[in-house]
Order: structure tokens, then C-alpha cells, then sequence
């Protein structure tokens, strides 16, 4: 953005201070206005207490009101006289209110005057604000004080508005800064779930711009070591595969000479470590293309991947049997038919096979296999009767080459990366995957599933 652009907190600062200007503008009109309603309303309350003390006295004096007011031209603080039928109240006055039994007016000069109609007497009395009063007029004090004034309650007018006003004036820049905080966690948070491209915006006010624009170099950094490792992981097993063929095939000509027993045995046995070398290798890349980011284009394990539909229980039965199960072990499957999944069946063939490897090496006897499923997930489980893993040791196995005690070990076979590539995998079918005790003993591994 412009450096001449105001900081976010800059317009927090200006929008309260517009805000006050407003709430004194608004409380100054309020005031005003009501301090004129509470000017009206005196003047009728006073005219009628007037109005009711005339006719007394005229009922007393055994006068019409009509004549007693030609004999009284003012009362209290008021000038008071008889108007007949055909005369004008006044030639230029405002109506202001009306009521069956009288008009209210307020004349050029900002006075107020009073039309009371009378039944009996063909006329009407008025009843006007003197335009001067007796400082020593002592008939004024019979009239009592109001009840309230509105000085009185004019603080907690005051506050009241000027906090509604400042709630409204701060409303929409707050949300603002809500909404963009609330998008810069968004980055965050795709960043952390493997989107290593994702950059934050950063035409955004200061100093959350400041903010974007650390996050975005940091990210930077980290793609770009992620990018190294890779390159590196994928590397070292491509050129370890040309030195190891060729250990290889000086070992099959040197078998093929004339040797010793011991010889061809240690012969035999450079071809195993070799094979065990080749597969380490191939699952190192297995778990280098996973872990890519998945913005990558070269993050497929093979060309042919795509998106299919899959018949779990037909799919599950499959891997049992490619995996070779070992004769001891007893296969318990409660797999409901027709479950069907879409996804990448070279990821779930992946997940499967070394959680189904996984319980053959561990079980003593039982492995069991099941599905359950609600509206929206399929989750698979698979359990076994072995020793179990350490509630404190859960984390740990889906970590590379991660030993544990001594009942998952190197003695058991594996390379110690079948849980880190199904857990690389299950990431990349936006699953879940999951480990605790089973009730056969051993460990249950549970992996969940999105139907859509």
C-alpha cells in the first residue's frame, strides 16, 4: 500500500474522535429540543393551574369570566384577556398543539400564548407569557416548581448516546480488523496442513501488513528448505543405486567362480543386504513423493494415479491376499458390502498394505479387520493380538525409523517407514490416521475416511 496510507490503528484513533464530534453535534440538537418540549409543556401546566384559578375567583366574585377578566389584565406571570368568536387569536403565530378544549401557539417573538374554549360564554380566553415581570411579583411563587427539570437527567442523556454513537462509529473498523486477522490465520492454517506455496496478503493496513509481510518470508524459508530436503532425499537413494548394482554384480561373478562354503554364504548374504538396500530405497521415495507438497505436479507416485471408485470389502480382500499372510495367523474381516469410496487407489493400497503387514509382524494369532461407517465417514480398522504400544509411544511410531521397545523391533523385519508412509499416504486421501489399544491386546490402528 502507499506509505501515505493511515495505519489501521490511525483509524481507529479518527473514527473516535469523529464520533465524539458527533455525539456532542447530536446531544447539543437533543438538548435543544427537549429543553423547548420541556418550555411548552411549563407554559400549558402554568396556564391551566392560571385557567382554574380564574374561574375560582370568578365563581367567588359571583362575575362571568369574561368580566372578571376585564377587571384583571394579568395573573401570576401571564397577560390574560377575552377574545370573542370572530377576533383573530394572533396574526402571526404558530400552532404548535391542539386539543379540544385548547390551541397552543408561539408568536414571532418566541413567546407562547394559550386559547382555552369556553362552553358556556360565547368567546375564548388567552392566556400569553408577559413580555416583562415585576421582579417583586410575589404572585409568581404560588405556582409550584416542576416536578423534574431536564438538567437534571442531561449527564445520562449525554453518555448514553455518546457510548451508542462510539459502539456504531467503532463497529465497522473493528469487524474490519476481525476479518483480516480471521484471514491471515486462514494462510496460517493452510500453510501448517502442507499448502507450502499459500503467501498472505499484504496490502493490508499497518501493522498487520508488517505481520503478512514476516509470515510470507518465513514461509519463503521454509518452502525452500522443504524443496532442498526433497530434492536431496530423492537423490541420495538414485545415486546409491549405481554403486550398489555394481556391488552386486561382482558378487554374482565372484558366486559364480570356484569358492569356499563360507565364501558363497557371505556371498549370499552381500545379495540380502543388497535386496534390503534396494527396498529401503524404494520406500525412501515412496515417502519423499508423499511428503511433497500437493501444489507439486511431480508428487505422484505413479502417472497413472487418479480419483476412482472403490469396493472396500472386494479392494480389502485383495491386499490379504497379495500380502501373504503367514499360516499361523487368523484373518477376522466385518466388512459391510457395498462400501464404496472414491479416492487415489495407489494411496489406500499404500495405507493398507503396511497397516495389514504391520499386524501380521506383531500379532501372535489374530488380526482383525473392520469397517464402520455413518453418513458421512468410513472408518477402517485394523487390530492385532501382540504386545501393544505404549500410550506414550503413540506419536512416535509414525515418525521414520522409529524404535520402540523390544516387541517392535528390527528383529521383527521391516525398515522401520511402513507407519510413516501410511501416515504420509492417509494425508494425502484427506484421512485420518489414528492408533490405540485394541481389545485383543495389541494396537488398533484406525483409519478415517471422508465418503465425498
Amino acid at each position: 500500500m502507499s506509505s501515505l496510507s493511515l495505519s489501521l490503528f490511525s483509524r481507529l484513533y479518527l473514527s473516535i474522535i469523529l464520533v465524539l464530534a458527533m455525539t456532542t453535534g447530536i446531544t447539543f440538537y437533543l438538548s435543544q429540543y427537549w429543553a423547548e418540549q420541556d418550555a411548552e409543556n411549563d407554559f400549558l401546566r402554568d396556564s391551566q393551574i392560571s385557567l382554574s384559578t380564574i374561574k375560582q375567583q370568578a365563581f367567588f366574585s359571583k362575575l362571568s369570566i369574561q368580566e372578571y377578566i376585564n377587571q384583571h389584565q394579568h395573573i401570576f406571570h401571564f397577560d390574560v384577556y377575552w377574545l370573542s368568536e370572530n377576533d383573530t387569536v394572533c396574526r402571526q403565530c404558530q400552532l404548535l398543539n391542539q386539543h379540544p378544549q385548547y390551541r397552543l401557539y408561539q408568536t414571532d417573538d418566541g413567546e407562547f400564548l394559550v386559547q382555552f374554549l369556553m362552553e358556556l360564554d360565547s368567546g375564548s380566553l388567552i392566556i400569553q407569557d408577559r413580555n416583562e415581570l415585576a421582579e417583586d411579583d410575589e404572585e409568581a411563587s404560588i405556582l409550584p416548581e416542576p416536578e423534574s427539570d431536564p438538567e437534571d437527567w442531561l449527564p445520562i442523556l449525554v453518555i448514553f448516546s455518546s457510548l451508542v454513537a462510539m459502539g456504531l462509529g467503532l463497529y465497522y473498523p473493528i469487524r474490519q480488523l476481525q476479518s483480516r486477522i480471521k484471514g491471515l490465520n486462514q494462510v496460517q492454517q493452510q500453510f501448517g496442513q502442507g499448502q507450502l506455496n499459500i503467501r498472505a496478503d499484504v496490502n493490508l493496513p499497518a501493522p498487520l501488513n508488517e505481520l503478512a509481510q514476516h509470515f510470507n518470508a518465513m514461509a519463503q524459508n521454509i518452502e525452500q528448505t522443504v524443496t532442498e530436503n526433497q530434492i536431496f532425499a530423492q537423490a541420495v537413494p538414485h545415486e546409491l543405486r549405481t554403486p550398489l548394482s555394481r556391488i552386486q554384480l561382482a558378487a554374482g561373478i565372484l558366486a559364480s567362480t570356484k569358492q569356499t562354503p563360507e565364501n558363497l554364504a557371505l556371498l549370499n548374504n552381500i545379495d540380502t543386504y543388497i535386496e534390503d538396500i534396494n527396498d529401503l530405497i524404494k520406500q525412501l521415495l515412496v515417502l519423499a513423493k508423499l511428503n511433497q507438497s500437493q501444489d507439486d505436479p511431480n508428487n505422484r507416485i505413479a502417472a497413472s494415479e487418479h480419483s476412482e471408485s472403490i469396493e472396500l470389502a472386494h479392494f480389502i480382500n485383495e491386499r490379504i491376499q497379495a500380502l501373504s499372510k503367514p499360516e499361523h495367523v487368523t484373518v477376522q474381516c466385518n466388512i459391510p458390502a457395498n462400501s464404496w469410496f472414491s479416492g487415489e487407489q495407489s494411496y489406500l493400497r499404500l495405507v493398507i498394505d503396511n497397516l495389514i503387514s504391520n499386524a501380521f509382524r506383531y500379532c501372535h494369532q489374530e488380526v482383525n479387520i473392520s469397517i464402520l461407517q455413518n453418513e458421512a465417514h468410513y472408518q477402517i480398522n485394523i487390530e492385532d493380538d501382540g504386545d501393544g504400544i505404549k500410550a506414550q509411544d503413540f506419536d512416535k511410531i509414525f515418525l521414520p525409523f522409529s524404535r520402540l521397545d523390544k516387541s517392535r523391533t528390527k528383529a521383527t523385519g521391516g525398515l522401520g517407514l511402513g507407519l510413516a508412509i501410511a501416515q504420509a499416504a492417509s494425508k494425502r486421501l484427506q484421512g485420518k490416521l489414528e492408533v490405540e489399544d485394541s481389545t485383543l491386546g495389541g494396537a488398533k490402528f484406525s483409519l478415517c475416511l471422508d465418503k465425498t
